[in-house]
């Protein structure tokens, strides 16, 4: 145990000058803040509070609280930043929070850094506020071990893995590994923060109206930008009608909402329905105080839910928006924008795309908000946008000039491009045994899968224990589920020790791959129950015949969209690297960790030159040494915006232990980069030595929880020169990443897809249909 405690005096100093204590009475309000009985006047969009400080590294309690007298409805911003004692560099911390009415938190960090300087920074917060908490004090060690162990038990018992962290502890202190024990259970205090229940669902969905609906980056931004700036933004109210059978558009429509960059309103869900709603639609859209949830019973109706929520609104307009219409993430700046110029004081309407309005009469083409006093005293029977805009009095409104809303079924999930209408030509009924619950690698096959095959002629039902997310996927793209019986042909989706619960047999065909050389001997005679495996790479396909896999073997490549992957000339002034993973469940082989260290220890001092690491939200934490050229990422990012992280890059330096196909490297390559990698498992099937630079590895023995077998190990010393290689001539790295992209070309989501319909249709799982 000497060692463990020795790691805990490395990183919980007991060391207190006089000045590390901070409260309230240390504030010093700046201009347009002034003190009154009731608390403090704000009259301008953005005020600070300052003071300085010394703060030494170490452990830090830091409570904050706010609290308004009005202006409720109105989506308020603080942010607390630690200055460092370098002004050029960094923040030492900075911390965000929103709130509407109040907030508290109270919240441990370590810092790293010295700082010696405090802002507070409130945005929208015109009107009377009080600061409730303020106080930022050293924790002794003893306080922060009991806190970290309570944080760690109570977050291994909420994701139901006590007994397993236990064991994974024990293990760590017999084998002496007490630095890492030391870190596992420090990381709880920040996890704490970030993996709270709920939150990773919610960031699928937002990853999912990302990806169908973001807007450009540089429109996102200036918009933002707009937001900020706007003097005494007006409060907006949204209703959304629900019924049971409406769960599922209006789900979509909500999200919507909480997208919104324009973040001054408040969302009521008008619910008729059974108690089993409510929790179902909390557990969707979160803790979110702007979303109010308002049920009444089946039998007293929509009417009665609506005409209750109407009188709850605190703002003088409503927007009523249909179950089924998605907004444009910044419809409702351009409403409030609208209304700030003070040239229209009747209905505004944000007009919904086509095919959606074509139907409709002309005044109907729109979501629109009106001015409470305008509206009926009886609310609508009905939601379609004809009765609303009846109901809004939109003959005499106005709508805004562009496209600010959508039928949810009008965007697909991978790309922007129009799903169409499924061919005449009808081939056979084909059953897809598959799950799509989030934003993974098998998601995204599953999604192609469903968009595409139909164009070929599959007449696609959905397995009866196919699990798929209505939210992460159109309407019009859903297949009808349908009870598959044996003998019936299905196509299977997913992982070798997945695929054999949709029960195998002759009549299926499984698209699966594995990233070692070995499968589990469990998975192979349930395998060789299939008529027919795929795999993308003839890597896989060798490494599954050799592992005994007996039924016949295909390849068909994954792919990407080429209208958002595709190569700019915007190739980075800074030698920059980058590499991205999902590290909660890859992390055991990404080795984002071990790309670090080895990108310091090439660049020990330079300055020019930047590592960017992307990981998803619910990866855990990775150290970055606090360099400032080490930038990481958290985040579902939508497509344009991934494409622009690549873009980003100098080269994509990939240090995995193995690739079943390798969609972030062939996306990488699509956008113009070179790849920094071993030549190794299945991203063999798109890449060789003369594309970029292969790293020298060995194979070595993969045995944990989950792989078994061989797979690459890089070598440090190779994986250091190749990296040193592009800094010295980032010219040849440009030239490279042409190629690269060149080659990627044939390895599109359409490529590909043609590819697997030819090999359906030569092992008679489809019939003749369109190609």
């Amino acid at each position: 145990m000497e060692g463990l405690a020795a790691e805990m005096d490395a990183t919980m100093s007991d060391s207190v000058v006089t000045d590390q204590y901070l409260n309230i009475s240390r504030l010093v309000a700046e201009a347009g803040l002034g003190q009154g009985a009731a608390g403090w006047t704000v009259s301008a969009p953005l005020v600070r509070f300052t003071t300085g400080c010394e703060l030494s590294p170490g452990w830090y309690e830091i409570a904050l609280g706010v609290a308004s007298t009005d202006r409720f409805a109105v989506r308020k911003r603080a942010e607390l930043v630690l200055d460092a004692e370098d002004a050029s560099a960094k923040p030492a911390l900075r911390e965000s929070f929103a709130w509407n009415q109040s907030f508290a938190e109270r919240f441990v960090v370590r810092l790293v850094r010295p700082a010696c300087g405090v802002r507070l920074e409130l945005r929208h917060a015109e009107g009377t506020i009080r600061l409730t908490d303020f106080s930022i004090r050293p924790v002794s060690r003893s306080a922060i071990v009991r806190r970290a162990l309570a944080e760690k038990i109570r977050l291994t018992l909420a994701y139901r893995c006590f007994g397993a962290a236990v064991l994974r502890g024990g293990r760590m202190l017999m084998q002496g590994r007490f630095r890492d024990f030391g870190h596992k259970l420090m990381k709880g205090l920040s996890d704490s923060r970030a993996m709270q229940l709920g939150t990773v669902e919610i960031s699928e969905v937002n990853g999912a109206w990302w990806r169908r609906h973001a807007l450009p980056t540089e429109e996102a931004g200036r918009i933002r930008g707009l937001v900020d700036a706007m003097a005494e933004p007006p409060p907006l109210s949204i209703v959304l009608p629900i019924e049971n059978l409406q769960l599922d558009p209006a789900r979509l429509s909500a999200h919507s909402v909480r997208r919104q960059l324009y973040p001054h309103w408040h969302l009521y869900l008008a619910c008729s329905g059974g108690p089993e709603l409510e929790p179902h639609l909390e557990r969707l859209l979160g803790n979110d105080p702007r979303v109010t949830i308002l049920r009444v019973p089946k039998w007293a109706g929509r009417t009665v839910a609506m005409s209750r929520v109407v009188t709850m609104c605190e703002t003088d307009r409503l927007l009523v928006l249909p179950p089924g219409v998605e907004l444009q993430e910044h419809a409702l700046y351009h409403l409030a924008a609208k209304l700030k110029t003070g040239e229209t004081d009747g209905p505004l309407g944000c007009r919904i795309a086509a095919p959606f309005a074509q139907a409709a009469a002309a005044a109907a083409q729109g979501v629109w908000l009106t001015p409470t006093r305008l509206l009926s005293d009886v609310p609508p029977t009905g939601v379609s946008t004809t009765v609303l805009a009846e109901w809004a009095g939109a003959a005499q409104g106005e709508l805004l000039e562009p496209i600010l809303a959508h039928p949810i079924d009008d965007r697909p999930l991978i790309d922007r491009a129009r799903v169409g209408k499924v061919p005449v030509v009808r081939g056979k009924t084909l059953w897809l045994g598959a799950d799509l619950r989030g934003l993974g690698g098998y998601d995204h096959v599953t999604y192609a899968f469903l968009k595409g095959l139909p164009s070929a002629g599959a007449e696609l039902r959905r397995h009866q224990i196919s699990s798929i997310r209505p939210d992460l996927v159109p309407p019009v793209l859903m297949p009808i589920m349908s009870p598959r019986k044996p003998g019936d042909p299905q196509l299977v989706v997913g992982p070798p020790f997945l695929v054999p619960r949709f029960g195998l047999d002759q009549a299926s065909a499984v698209y699966t791959m594995w990233e070692t050389d070995e499968l589990d001997p469990v998975w192979i005679p349930l395998l060789n129950k299939a008529g027919l495996i795929v795999v993308p790479s003839d890597w896989q396909r060798q490494a599954f015949r050799t592992n005994g896999i007996t039924a016949p073997l295909a390849v068909a490549p994954l792919g990407f969209d080429p209208l958002i992957y595709h190569p700019r000339n915007d190739f980075p002034k800074i030698c920059t690297f980058g590499t991205a993973g999902a590290l909660a469940a890859g992390g055991l082989r990404k080795n984002a960790q071990w790309v670090i260290d080895l990108f310091r220890k090439a660049f020990p001092i330079e300055t020019d030159v930047k590592l960017r690491i992307k990981i998803s939200p619910g990866s855990p934490g990775i150290e970055t040494y606090d360099d400032p050229r080490i930038d990481v990422l958290r985040a579902v990012l939508p497509n344009a915006e991934l494409a622009d992280w690549y873009r980003s890059l100098t080269a994509y330096a990939n240090g995995s232990f193995g690739e079943g196909f390798g969609l972030h490297l062939i996306e990488a390559m699509a956008c113009g980069r070179t790849l920094v990698t071993p030549c190794h498992s299945g991203l063999t099937a798109f890449f060789d030595p003369s594309l970029g630079y292969a790293v020298d590895y060995k194979l070595i023995d993969a045995r944990n929880e989950i792989y078994r077998g061989r797979w690459a190990e890089p070598n440090p010393d190779s994986f250091v020169a190749q990296l040193r290689t592009v800094y010295a001539d980032q010219a040849r790295a440009a030239a490279l990443g042409e190629a690269c992209a060149a080659r990627a070309k044939v390895f599109t989501w359409k490529a590909s897809g043609k590819q697997l319909v030819r090999v359906l249709r030569e092992h008679e799982f489809l019939g003749e249909g369109t190609s």
